[in-house]
């Protein structure tokens, strides 16, 4: 099955059979609607991404967190892998959850973003868990271990337009 969702994912895990996927790619609210404000092309603007970004608390956060991640351990196959964006606002809190339910981490990887546009705060990475129900080996390429910085060039404007793409 090679399909992308997105849609409230606890529901639309809930209709996929168990062990029935070999990786999940989340990316998952960050939870930061909280009235703050960021830069957009120079301007300033709310950070409110609407009501599903607004943490409620964080008890629900940890109980919403928790629940998606039960679901993908559902229906992950035995050897499957899970990657997980964040940022420091939230991974360690998703890292934590995993562990309780015995996944295995493999990496923390960061994806430095070279020249990103002025921000208030001037944070230049973002994070990705990597983690696998049942670790048994270790991949590398030519016997060399894997970075874990990932460098990304600056978002081409044509991407920045794609946002509100149709599928």
């Amino acid at each position: 099955m090679n399909m992308i969702l997105n849609d409230k994912c606890i529901p639309k895990m809930k209709e996929s059979k168990a062990n029935s996927s070999n990786l999940i790619f989340a990316v998952l609210p960050y939870f930061l609607s909280n009235g703050g404000i960021s830069y957009n092309s120079g301007k300033i603007v709310s950070v409110n991404k609407g009501n599903w970004d607004k943490p409620n608390s964080r008890e629900y956060v940890l109980t919403f967190t928790k629940a998606w991640l039960s679901e993908c351990k559902r229906v992950m196959k035995y050897n499957a892998s899970i990657f997980i964006t964040g940022t420091h606002h939230n991974i360690f809190d998703v890292g934590h959850i995993l562990k309780e339910l015995n996944f295995t981490v493999i990496n923390l990887i960061t994806w430095e973003k070279l020249g990103p546009p002025p921000f208030i705060v001037k944070i230049n990475f973002g994070l990705v868990l990597k983690y696998k129900l049942n670790y048994d080996y270790t991949f590398s390429i030519d016997d060399k271990g894997t970075s874990d910085v990932i460098k990304l060039s600056s978002v081409t404007l044509k991407e920045k337009n794609m946002r509100n793409f149709q599928r």
